[in-house]
């Protein structure tokens, strides 16, 4: 984010520049071979002020896909795995673009200099204007549900068809028959389909998020980040539990393992935006007056007595529970540490 981009009123222009090494652009997708505009996030100059992060259309290639002056485009290298994404990193020397560039949804610059926007506070500014990376997340959530539905299918049929020793000797008990396999698959099975359900219902806040505004950035985050960790496991899993078969390039088990890994970092390191969720969860019940959603029962005086949690009531009324009972202790925890 150090990337800046000033405003020169004389030409009515802004002009890009990388001041370090590290204010290169890293992981652009399409970067190296393939576009021919960047939207570009950088600090805004105007009038020698700094006005936050902002976005700016800006042309990397022309049309015979030549680097446009300035524009210094680099390769990231071979990764070990989905080579077929196409990243880069871009440097800027003195790029000018014109001023109806920037992207003027949250903010705007006039012809004669004026910086304007409606959002006054520059971080909550930068929150509007990075706002739709949350369709990545979701489609990063969409290639974890393939990853983690396409390991399960391999590893279960083959655990169905891979034979064993039998009661008379012989190989003729599929090892899917095992205690073994089916405690190391049939639960992240079941975990895939309610994250299935859970992306799902995301996608149709993301599309309405009518009465949830308050919360749509965390679900979206949420969605991305447990998905991510879900595909990683069940990847992993699932390839161990097709032992040398599973170790075999022809398995995918290593495509798979390697798209799991990027979805871990990628828009946004997982366990950053859980830190972000947290603390946006916790200000908006302790100081925004959003409530926790409220068991039908009384969990605590019936947890001990249930000999049935078949009901879907029930299962609803244990996952309130104990979405409470983290949150309090959470609170309390921190409440602690901050004496």
């Amino acid at each position: 984010m150090e990337t800046q981009v000033a405003y020169d009123k004389a030409s009515k222009e802004f002009v890009i520049n990388s001041p370090t090494v590290l204010s290169q652009k890293y992981w652009i997708s399409n970067g190296f071979k393939h576009a021919n505009h960047a939207l570009v996030f950088g600090q805004t100059i105007v009038n020698d002020k700094n006005e936050g992060v902002n976005a700016f259309l800006v042309p990397v290639r022309d049309n015979n896909m030549q680097a446009m002056p300035g524009v210094t485009i680099n390769d990231m290298g071979v990764k070990f795995g989905v080579n077929g994404v196409d990243n880069a990193a871009l440097k800027f020397k003195n790029v000018r673009i014109p001023r109806v560039n920037m992207m003027n949804k949250h903010a705007d610059v006039s012809e004669d200099g004026v910086f304007s926007s409606e959002v006054k506070n520059i971080q909550s500014r930068f929150f509007k204007v990075t706002e739709r990376l949350l369709s990545g997340r979701l489609c990063i959530a969409a290639f974890c549900s393939g990853i983690s539905r396409c390991s399960l299918y391999i590893a279960v049929k083959y655990a169905q068809s891979r034979l064993s020793i039998g009661p008379k000797g012989e190989s003729t008990v599929p090892i899917f028959e095992y205690q073994l396999q089916k405690n190391a698959l049939m639960p992240l099975l079941a975990r895939t389909l309610a994250m299935q359900c859970m992306y799902n219902w995301a996608k149709d806040v993301f599309a309405n998020p009518v009465g949830h505004e308050h919360d749509l950035l965390s679900i979206c985050c949420i969605t991305k980040t447990m998905y991510g960790w879900t595909a990683e496991r069940v990847a992993s899993v699932c390839r161990e539990r097709c032992g040398g078969m599973g170790y075999l390039a022809h398995s995918r088990f290593g495509e798979y393992l390697a798209v799991a890994h990027a979805a871990l970092t990628a828009e946004g390191d997982n366990r950053v935006l859980m830190v972000k969720i947290v603390k946006d969860m916790i200000l908006n019940v302790t100081k925004l007056g959003h409530k926790l959603p409220e068991p039908s029962m009384n969990v605590v005086a019936q947890i001990g007595t249930m000999m049935d949690v078949t009901q879907i009531e029930s299962l609803t009324d244990l996952l309130i529970f104990r979405e409470k009972l983290l949150f309090t202790r959470l609170v309390a925890r921190m409440a602690a540490l901050g004496k």
